[in-house]
């Protein structure tokens, strides 16, 4: 081969859980990173979200390393959306939306007392959320952040490379109410020019 091209993306993390101050739920799985040759290039997993009480951030996004003889575009995952404290019962409360990445869209957020939904297969997006219903001092569940994203060619490539394709992390165990969405997996496509 004259030449790669490849795209990859890390694994996104899995959305929070849903449930009250007293049993808000656990901590999602982060992703995992995906990589290509040593050192050569990296996507790392989103982060790991939920646990706490009160609103709260959702999964960070991953960040992205290329290193020389590769060239490209390196881009952080996005950030899950946040989960809402509900002081008073006044409505319905869903999940944050899983960050969505370059390959795919994250999972849903729930609905009312329901869990969030599982990213795509080979996406890199976060899980959902988990949502609450009409009840004091709920809280709903952030969404996980995607994996960083690479696109790169690697001109004189070697025969051989080693990698590593990243897991998307759990969603987070329910507490008083719903289990968050588990994140995508992530992917590694190389196109060989001849």
């Amino acid at each position: 081969a004259k030449y790669l091209f490849i795209k990859m993306v890390g694994g996104g993390s899995g959305g929070g859980a849903s449930g009250t101050n007293s049993n808000p739920g656990g901590v999602s799985g982060a992703g995992t990173a995906t990589t290509f040759g040593s050192s050569l290039l990296t996507c790392n997993g989103g982060g790991a979200c939920g646990g706490v009480g009160g609103a709260q951030g959702g999964g960070t996004g991953g960040s992205a390393t290329i290193n020389s003889p590769a060239v490209g575009i390196a881009v952080s995952g996005s950030a899950g959306g946040g989960g809402l404290y509900q002081l008073t019962g006044i409505g319905d409360f869903p999940g944050g939306q899983g960050g969505p990445s370059a390959l795919g869209g994250g999972g849903r957020g729930g609905s009312a007392n329901g869990a969030g939904s599982a990213a795509p297969a080979n996406s890199g997006g976060g899980g959902g959320g988990a949502g609450v219903g009409n009840s004091n001092n709920n809280q709903s569940g952030p969404g996980g952040g995607s994996g960083g994203y690479i696109e790169a060619y690697i001109t004189n490539p070697s025969a051989t490379y080693a990698y590593s394709v990243g897991t998307g992390g759990s969603g987070a165990t329910a507490g008083s109410v719903a289990a968050g969405g588990a994140g995508g997996s992530g992917v590694i496509i190389v196109t060989a020019y001849f």
